[in-house]
């Protein structure tokens, strides 16, 4: 029902669905066509519904990040845009999120894993130039956060966004960790995998270069934590992370590849 509202407000109930949450801009819009007030309020409260069941359905942060962007001045784009993710959804009604752990925490003979899979995408916005940040944070291999923005910084190359990425993906695996030790202590690791080389190595070794001195060493945090042994970094290939669902839009075979990762299992509801 909650679907049905949208696709009623939005007109578009009973029609044709689509295979991928949306299509990336081939450019950046030379004189847009600004909604009116109605069409603007309602741009706004389809937004609104679909920042609601983002933490059910893992797979449309990033669709869902880029509408919102545009709330305060929406154009015809972006209606089109918030129409397409509407289709997707449409004939995906029946994606279930579900966890299912592998293991019972009070079983565990071993130090328990918060593994953070995290991505970019570098200069992905054709206006701003920013790029994005894809998160995605595993507890016994059960997805308790998936999640899409875009960075406050500019970065200079695709490395340097990888890490800004994974400073914001291991900030949120810190929340985690320290929450499991406040209430069960037991012994927590956190474990960031990312498909960068140039953002692990960065990462991973002590200081800046005279490529990377130019980076706040705020954003550098990440080097003690590797150093204090409180965090460690893998580098895993490209095709295998899930994290990437988070940062553009994907065709349909590849963002099927993703949805078991993500949680996302289809199961056709009895009505």
């Amino acid at each position: 029902s909650y679907y049905d509202e949208m696709f009623t407000q939005a007109d578009i109930l009973g029609g044709k669905s689509l295979s991928t949450p949306g299509v990336k801009a081939k450019a950046a819009e030379a004189q847009p066509d600004y909604l009116n007030t109605e069409e603007h309020a309602r741009y706004r409260g389809l937004v609104g519904k679909l920042q609601w069941i983002v933490p059910l359905r893992t797979e449309i942060p990033f669709a869902t990040k880029e509408l919102a962007r545009s709330l305060q001045t929406p154009t015809t784009k972006c209606w089109g845009s918030l129409k397409h993710l509407l289709r997707y959804l449409m004939g995906t009604t029946h994606y279930v999120f579900v966890l299912r752990p592998d293991a019972r925490l009070a079983d565990l003979r071993r130090p328990l894993d918060v593994v953070v899979h995290v991505d970019s995408d570098w200069a992905g916005c054709l206006t701003t130039r920013r790029s994005t940040t894809s998160i995605v944070v595993k507890i016994l291999n059960c997805v308790i956060l998936s999640a899409s923005r875009t960075q406050e910084t500019i970065a200079l190359s695709s490395g340097e966004a990888e890490l800004y990425a994974m400073g914001s993906g291991t900030a949120e695996g810190l929340f985690a960790v320290n929450f499991i030790k406040e209430i069960t202590q037991a012994k927590v690791n956190l474990i960031v995998k990312t498909d960068s080389a140039a953002g692990k190595s960065i990462a991973t070794r002590f200081g800046v270069s005279k490529r990377t001195r130019h980076i706040d060493t705020r954003l550098l945090y990440l080097q003690q934590l590797v150093e204090r042994g409180l965090l460690v970094i893998k580098k895993v290939p490209g095709p295998e992370n899930c994290a990437d669902v988070g940062t553009k839009y994907l065709s349909s075979e590849d963002l099927n590849k993703h949805l078991q990762a993500l949680g996302l299992e289809e199961c056709l509801l009895e009505h």
